[in-house]
């Protein structure tokens, strides 16, 4: 691993999991975690095809291909629906290219570069019928249509640091914000919750959404948001398991009932009180959990694996 922060996690198709850390970016290709690092354009193989073994490990068929080269400070990543990556980084955003990276930033009409967050909305697979949301801390929320860029609604984004973006289930836009978070209806911001910094916005298949504030978590469904639990602690990310909602704070990770939010936040206690900084499960069930300062651990039925930065204990 090359850094000790894990800033995000993402899936790729090709079952790749994708790491942004301090320390640059990386990813897992089931047998060994493979960094691009600044100034290279590193050739590792493409992951051909993956399964689980009865031991649980993965097996990986490989065929050459090359991982793109981007810029250190990769804050968020985002696969479209029609196949192209758009990496969020403290640089602005971007995006591969048949010749180098495509790049977005300020000298395009960026709000700021820096990007917290990116978001398809899911009207469609093109450009043509669907739009890629950028979030920046600074600049409020920026729309692209596949041609241009352009403020997201006519109206200015209620708070201009903008954390999360996701959508709910009729489709309409979410977003997180250092004030609160709000729903875009037409061409106007109705509030869901205000008063909380909202860093993460997961929806669950029942049609409610968890929200994940600086001070514990929040669903909100059928026009109101209620707290969960009596915890009322940072909470840095939620991640949606079957029957669960695991949740990672600054004092570790817990877990509530995904259908009984009067219940209490349960511990998990095969995983140590570290501060949590992203959460991720892959398509064998497993959970990856970045860290601040700790590296990156991986879950899988009550076993921990602790992946590190080289010379850290």
């Amino acid at each position: 691993l090359p850094g000790t922060m894990v800033n995000a996690i993402r899936e790729d198709s090709l079952g790749r999991l994708w790491f942004d850390t301090d320390g640059g970016l990386c990813c897992y290709d089931g047998r060994s975690f493979l960094t691009v690092k600044d100034g290279e354009n590193t050739p590792p193989p493409e992951i051909g095809a993956v399964h689980n073994e009865a031991t649980g490990r993965l097996t990986v068929m490989y065929q050459p291909g090359p991982i793109p080269y981007f810029s250190s400070g990769v804050l968020e990543d985002l696969y479209t629906r029609d196949g192209e990556r758009w990496t969020g980084t403290t640089n602005g955003v971007e995006i591969p290219a048949a010749r180098g990276i495509r790049r977005i930033t300020e000298a395009n009409g960026l709000g700021n570069n820096d990007i917290r967050c990116l978001h398809q909305d899911r009207r469609g697979a093109t450009w043509i019928d669907g739009s890629l949301y950028i979030g920046t801390y600074g600049g409020g929320l920026m729309r692209w249509n596949g041609v241009e860029l352009g403020a997201a609604a006519a109206g200015s984004t209620p708070d201009l640091q903008v954390l999360a973006l996701s959508h709910d289930a009729n489709g309409e836009l979410l977003v997180g914000t250092d004030s609160g978070a709000y729903r875009l209806e037409g061409a106007r911001w109705m509030p869901l919750i205000q008063g909380l910094r909202v860093v993460r916005i997961r929806q669950a298949s029942n049609g409610a959404t968890w929200l994940a504030t600086d001070e514990g978590v929040y669903l909100c469904d059928q026009g109101r948001c209620d707290p969960v639990g009596l915890q009322r602690i940072a909470v840095r990310d939620l991640l949606i398991a079957g029957d669960s909602v695991v949740i990672g704070t600054d004092q570790g990770l817990f877990s509530v009932p995904l259908n009984n939010t009067h219940a209490q936040w349960k511990r998990i206690t095969h995983v140590d009180p570290v501060m949590v900084t992203s959460l991720a499960r892959d398509r064998f069930g497993q959970i990856w959990i970045g860290t601040l300062g700790d590296g990156l651990l991986r879950s899988d039925q009550g076993t921990i694996v602790r992946y590190t930065a080289p010379g850290m204990l």
